[in-house]
């Protein structure tokens, strides 16, 4: 909520918001938002959902916090070629969860991770 409070400071110069302001924001800027700015630990399907939800039209998330399939999900991250190593590591994640012919990409996914990570 302090992020919705702190969004209205900014648009109204007071630290304090009614509800109907709070529904407004809500409303417009949907439920992910809230998630993003209060640091909550999302799962691996979340943090793909969140990821790749707008490019996907995917309102259920926005609003209701509703994920993608996982096997969109991690399809989506194969497709992507500038996947980050998080995104990656979240679609590995969701291996065990998925039909067989999703783990055939495992070993390309898990090779494209190790390209991605940095070494120290």
């Amino acid at each position: 909520m302090y992020a919705v409070v702190h969004e209205i400071h900014d648009a109204h110069r007071r630290n304090q918001a009614d509800a109907e302001e709070i529904c407004g924001f809500i409303n417009q800027h949907g439920l992910a938002m809230l998630l993003r700015h209060c640091g909550a630990e999302l799962s691996p399907v979340e943090i793909l959902t969140d990821h790749y939800a707008a490019t996907h039209s995917h309102p259920a998330w926005r609003y209701q916090l509703a994920p993608m399939d996982a096997t969109v999900l991690f399809r989506a991250v194969r497709e992507d070629p500038r996947a980050s190593a998080r995104l990656m590591a979240a679609a590995l994640a969701l291996l065990p969860g998925l039909p067989a012919e999703c783990a055939a990409a495992e070993n390309e996914l898990r090779a494209r991770l190790e390209r991605n990570i940095p070494t120290a």
